[in-house]
């Protein structure tokens, strides 16, 4: 299968949040109820730094570049959701999640 470029372009930019929050460690051992209530989080500051671009006067890009960080934010906890489900319906035989 061939991966769209810009899928490919935003797959980095969730990559790197992950990596700067590896620190925090995995999310293997997070239930899907705490992942699902960062997610709503996430997606409040997305939000509010769609609301912030709209009202920027001149050169957005830093609060644009910010705004599809706050995209991977959004896209990593839904990832994380969906591997949990992965390993527990369909790669194991226990119930981990």
């Amino acid at each position: 299968m061939k991966v769209r470029k810009e899928v490919s372009e935003f797959a980095k930019i969730m990559e790197e949040k992950l990596q700067e929050n590896e620190h925090k460690g995995g999310w293997d051992n997070c239930d899907n109820d705490f992942l699902f209530n960062r997610l709503l989080q996430e997606i409040t500051e997305l939000h509010e730094s769609l609301a912030e671009l709209k009202i920027t006067k001149g050169n957005g890009k830093g609060i644009a570049r910010e705004t599809m960080r706050e995209c991977a934010d959004v896209a990593d906890f839904s990832m994380m959701i969906s591997s949990n489900l992965k390993r527990k319906y369909f790669e194991e035989k226990s119930d981990n999640v």
